[in-house]
């Protein structure tokens, strides 16, 4: 039983696994992209009601320090 190697081949197996390999950081890349996207869309929202949040309690702070002067 002889072994033999070919040769004849290999160029266009590695080729396809560089092709491979490029293939898998490029989906990477585009759903890293995504992820910021949705984060950059979402950070809006969550940010305006992070500002009334803040907004209603100053407001409360205020009701109160009223409410102690008048008393």
């Amino acid at each position: 039983m002889d072994i033999v190697f070919q040769t004849d081949n290999v160029g266009n197996s590695l080729w396809l696994m560089l092709m491979g390999m490029v293939g898998i950081f490029v989906v990477m890349i585009v759903i890293m992209a995504v992820v910021v996207l949705l984060n950059k869309a979402t950070d809006e929202k969550k940010a305006e009601a992070r500002r009334a949040k803040r907004a209603e309690k100053k407001e409360i702070k205020a009701q109160l320090k009223n409410n102690m002067r008048n008393v």
